[in-house]
C-alpha cells in the first residue's frame, strides 16, 4: 500500500510528557540514527513501520521495542508513529510486560516484536486520549495501566540515587552537575558515579544528556527562539543544543519544530519548574 493512501492519526496529534513515561502520536518525518535514553515502543498508526537496531537487519512490522540508549533507525509507511517511552530507572525490569522484557533479555532481538494485542491497545488509549481534550499526562500507574494492561512495578534503587532521579525533571534549568548531586546526597564524586551506575544502569552523563533533551520536547510547539530555549534548558550555546537533539532523536531542532505545530502537549504537574512550563500546555492540577 502507497503511504500517501493510509489513513494515519489525522488531527489526533498529541504528546503526554511526565517524569516517568511519554507518548507520542504525531509526524514521524526522517530520522537519522536515533539514540533515546528511554525504552522505546513504537506502534504503526496504520499500515507498517521498518525498524533496524543495534546494527542489525531491517525488520518490518506493526510493532517495535528498543532498549534505551541503543541506536537505531526507524521509518514508517503512514506519515505518523505511535511511540512510548518508558524512563529505565524508573521500573523493574523483572515487572515490564513479556514483549518488552523478552527484548531486554536479548537484545539482538530489538525491533519489531509480534503483539498484536499492543498494537490494538496503543491504538485505543490514543483514541481515548484523543476524545478527551485537555486531560493532562496521568501518572505512571495510569498511563502504564492504559497503555500495557497493568502498571509497572518500580525498581528498588538506594534512596541517594533515587533522590537525584526525582529532582532531575524540577532543576532541569540549572541540570545539577555530577558533583552537586554527589553533595546533595554527601557522597564523594567517585563514590557517586559508582553508585549511580550500579543503581541506574546508565552512566550519569548519558541519563543526564538524555533527561536534558527530553525536557526540551515541553516547548517543541509554541515555535520557540531556539537559541534561549537552548540556554533555558541547560545547554552552553545553540550549537551544542543543535548537536545534542540530533544524536537522540535523529533530528535537528528546527525540524522536530516544524512538525509540532499542532501537537496538543499535555505536562504532569512539577515536570517543569513555573518558570519554564509553556503557556496554553495541559497540566494536571
Amino acid at each position: 500500500m502507497r503511504a500517501e493512501r493510509l489513513t494515519g492519526i489525522g488531527d489526533a496529534r498529541l504528546m503526554l510528557i511526565g517524569p516517568e513515561r511519554l507518548f507520542y502520536a504525531g509526524l514521524l518525518g526522517r530520522p537519522g540514527v536515533r539514540n533515546l535514553g528511554g525504552i522505546a515502543i513504537y506502534v504503526a498508526s496504520a499500515g507498517q513501520i521498518v525498524v533496524r537496531a543495534g546494527g542489525g537487519p531491517d525488520r518490518v512490522g506493526s510493532c517495535a521495542v528498543v532498549p534505551a540508549y541503543m541506536p537505531h533507525v526507524i521509518s514508517a509507511e503512514a506519515r505518523d508513529i505511535l511511540a512510548l517511552k518508558i524512563e529505565p530507572e524508573t521500573v523493574d525490569p523483572c515487572g515490564l510486560p513479556g514483549f518488552i522484557r523478552q527484548v531486554l533479555t536479548v537484545p539482538d532481538t530489538a525491533g519489531i516484536v509480534d503483539a498484536p494485542d499492543v498494537v490494538a491497545r496503543v491504538r485505543a488509549a490514543h483514541s481515548a486520549l484523543a476524545a478527551r481534550a485537555g486531560s493532562a499526562c496521568p501518572p505512571a500507574h495510569a498511563f502504564d495501566r492504559s497503555f500495557f494492561g497493568a502498571a509497572i512495578p518500580s525498581r528498588p534503587m538506594d534512596w541517594r540515587i533515587r533522590a537525584v532521579v526525582r529532582a532531575a525533571p524540577s532543576d532541569v534549568s540549572a541540570f545539577p552537575s555530577a558533583e552537586a548531586c554527589a553533595v546533595s546526597v554527601d557522597l564523594s564524586v567517585s563514590r557517586f558515579l559508582h553508585l549511580f551506575r550500579d543503581q541506574t544502569g546508565v552512566s550519569f552523563r548519558n541519563w543526564r544528556a538524555w533527561k536534558r533533551a527530553r525536557i526540551s520536547l515541553a516547548h517543541v510547539n509554541r515555535n520557540p527562539n531556539l537559541a534561549h530555549l537552548a540556554l533555558d534548558v541547560g545547554y552552553p550555546d545553540q550549537t551544542h543544543f543543535s548537536r545534542s537533539i540530533r544524536n537522540i532523536f535523529g533530528l535537528r531542532p528546527r525540524d522536530i519544530v516544524a512538525g509540532s505545530r499542532r501537537l496538543d502537549i499535555r505536562l504532569t504537574d512539577g515536570i517543569l519548574p513555573p518558570g519554564l512550563a509553556p503557556a496554553g500546555a495541559s497540566a494536571l492540577r
